[in-house]
């Protein structure tokens, strides 16, 4: 017998084990301070206004959910290290081929009106994103650079910490389960 997913056990195991899979991912995840340099000369700042929103859209939320962000010796909380100048820097680390998907991935966000939502409903969106295999690989590299843009100990070219994250979210959405966010 399957478990019942709107369950308060469920949801509180779900929560959880995916929370401490994301957490975990993300501490391990860490490269020493510098170690994202990439390529120079990215064509980061090609991005257009609504690419970038979504972008950091994705930032904005990762640095609060499912806990916030640690801050790895920079100032101030993470989501407010998810500003346009930082995303530029993070971005202009890609070469073209990484920046592709980015840009495929937030045009699809943009396209069903994500890059406008926050709290929930953004979750939401990337939930059902990530639990989508066509969708799941641009978005990984579009919240690779949004994790790169809020911590730069993060490679925008590595997708461990993203991949971990967009995975806890893919579980939520086949479970049934709308995340939350408090404040």
């Amino acid at each position: 017998m399957e478990p019942d997913p709107t369950s308060p056990a469920t949801t509180r195991r779900v929560f959880l084990v995916a929370g401490g899979t994301a957490v975990s991912a993300v501490l391990v995840g860490t490269a020493p301070a510098g170690a994202a340099e990439g390529p120079a000369g990215g064509d980061g700042a090609a991005l257009t206004t609504d690419q970038t929103a979504a972008v950091l859209a994705v930032a904005r939320i990762g640095a609060v959910y499912p806990v916030p962000f640690p801050a790895y010796g920079e100032p101030g909380p993470a989501v407010r290290r998810a500003t346009e100048p930082r995303l530029r820097a993070a971005a202009a680390k890609l070469d073209a081929a990484r920046l592709t998907p980015v840009r495929t991935a937030a045009e699809d966000l943009v396209a069903r009106g994500a890059h406008r939502k926050s709290g929930a409903a953004l979750l939401a969106d990337l939930g059902a994103a990530a639990a989508d295999a066509d969708r799941r690989k641009p978005l990984t590299a579009l919240t690779a650079l949004a994790v790169a843009t809020v911590s730069r100990r993060f490679d925008p070219g590595s997708d461990e910490a993203a991949d971990a994250w967009l995975g806890m979210l893919a579980r939520l959405h086949r479970n049934g389960i709308r995340p939350t966010v408090q404040g």
